[in-house]
């Protein structure tokens, strides 16, 4: 993969969502996105997270907090704390790491300290008198606290404007977030990031935004992008389980997805949030409808052939190709009648937004739904966030006055 040279290089070569034939087929073939986060929208198996994985994470933030730790660190951080406790705390961690076996009993006693200490996050429940982990959350990562040696340079959480996203399978989450760390240290840079950790078995009820790298500056965007890269090029069986990114994110490539961090009068909110808010006044049905009754109907049809125009083939990947293929008649209706359900599975929404997908990729995005759908967001985001105009990866582009939209919001 082909090294960056600066921000603006990213975000040229970068695939913006407002002009991802995916991004379009998500929002045609998935009404779930006008209540739930679009990082529950993605079409892999990843697979539950069990103790063993919570484990490997717990591991890890164990070793760099007793690696780049020493008493006199301890005690400045700790003033109230005696040598003893010291002492005690690194005997109780040590015998963590000796012993799957004990972790519940480190988790009942210390969860608390833990989170405390670690910063991993707050994500255990007590229920008589026991505490256990909680079913879904996130496991953090920061520096400031594993790594003292780094903490005048740590990314504060006010301080974000950035963030990249990975979609990992769960048992290679602690391997991947390992060597993400690995790398911060060998170049002497902060890193502040969390990993998903879900015990539901359901696929709903898992993400695709799985490990979230959260970055205050341009700078550092590119370095991360640029190491990323490097340990998925070094890393050959590794890669086999980073997926493509949510179509809703920027995609820098096949497995690192971007998203910028939100600064509104209003007070923080996530990028996903708000792009949620931007298109969930935006009724999709009909739109969705009318493009399959097309595809159904032999008359409206004809139009497409049975054939890849030939160029299409100098610009596409062969499952592009394959996708594009028009299905019989009888598939379009059976998808209508899906389409107009109240409650779909995880396999029928991927299955419409494959439909979907094929449909604009084949028409190149010069159609008059696509152009309409991106208008409707553009001008809802400058509406909402007047100030994202000026500074956001979207390249808003909207009839409308930006000046005069801002001032209505002044």
């Amino acid at each position: 993969m082909k090294r960056l040279e600066n921000f603006k290089e990213l975000k040229k070569t970068m695939i913006n969502p407002l002009d991802n034939p995916e991004f379009y087929a998500l929002l045609l073939g998935d009404d779930r996105y006008k209540w739930e986060a679009f990082s529950l929208c993605h079409n892999y198996e990843l697979g539950s997270t069990t103790a063993k994985n919570y484990y490997n994470l717990l591991c890890i933030a164990i070793q760099q907090y007793l690696q780049n730790l020493d008493y006199q660190k301890y005690i400045k951080r700790h003033p109230n704390d005696a040598q003893q406790s010291y002492q005690t705390m690194l005997k109780v961690l040590s015998n963590v790491l000796k012993s799957e076996d004990n972790l519940e009993n480190f988790i009942n006693k210390n969860a608390e300290t833990a989170e405390r200490v670690f910063g991993i996050g707050e994500h255990t429940v007590e229920d008589r008198g026991k505490t256990y982990i909680n079913s879904v959350g996130w496991f953090y990562f920061k520096s400031h606290h594993l790594n003292p040696n780094l903490s005048n340079n740590h990314i504060r959480s006010d301080k974000v404007k950035h963030r990249l996203y990975l979609t990992v399978d769960t048992n290679e989450r602690a391997e991947i977030a390992n060597k993400i760390i690995e790398k911060c240290n060998q170049k002497g840079i902060p890193y502040n990031f969390k990993v998903h950790i879900n015990f539901k078995k359901r696929k709903e009820n898992q993400q695709s935004d799985t490990i979230v790298i959260y970055l205050a500056d341009e700078e550092q965007v590119v370095e991360y992008v640029n190491f990323i890269n490097e340990i998925i090029e070094e890393n050959k069986e590794l890669r086999k389980h980073i997926h493509k990114p949510s179509p809703h994110l920027g995609i820098v490539n096949d497995y690192i997805g971007y998203g910028f961090e939100p600064r509104l009068n209003q007070g923080r909110t996530s990028y996903s949030k708000l792009l949620k808010e931007s298109v969930s006044s935006i009724s999709t049905l009909k739109l969705a409808i009318n493009i399959l009754q097309i595809l159904a109907t032999p008359g409206l049809r004809r139009r497409y052939g049975c054939h890849i125009p030939e160029g299409f083939k100098y610009y596409h990947k062969p499952n592009d190709l394959k996708e594009m293929q028009l299905a019989p008649i009888e598939k379009y209706q059976e998808l209508i009648a899906l389409l107009r359900k109240s409650k779909k599975t995880p396999q029928e929404y991927e299955e419409l937004r494959k439909c979907f997908s094929g449909y604009f990729k084949r028409e190149n995005m010069d159609l008059d739904v696509i152009k309409e759908l991106r208008q409707q967001i553009s001008k809802n985001l400058v509406k909402k966030y007047p100030q994202l105009s000026e500074n956001n990866m979207f390249d808003i582009d909207v009839d409308v006055d930006v000046d005069d939209v801002r001032n209505q919001y002044i």
